[in-house]
């Protein structure tokens, strides 16, 4: 049996990736969305006390 390549086993992850997305709806979208939000947040509050520690 040939083994597959790099190409196409990254193809076939994103496929299904995106499926799951699609299937899964909005509660997917929401939580996503909420970790990037919340990710944003901790990351401008980490510059500005990096700031005031200056």
């Amino acid at each position: 049996m040939k083994k597959p390549d790099g190409k196409t086993t990254m193809s076939a992850f994103v496929v299904i990736v995106l499926d799951l997305f699609l299937i899964s709806g909005p509660a997917v979208f929401l939580t996503i969305t909420r970790t990037v939000q919340s990710w944003r947040k901790a990351v401008l509050w980490l510059v500005l006390e990096s700031r005031r520690a200056i």
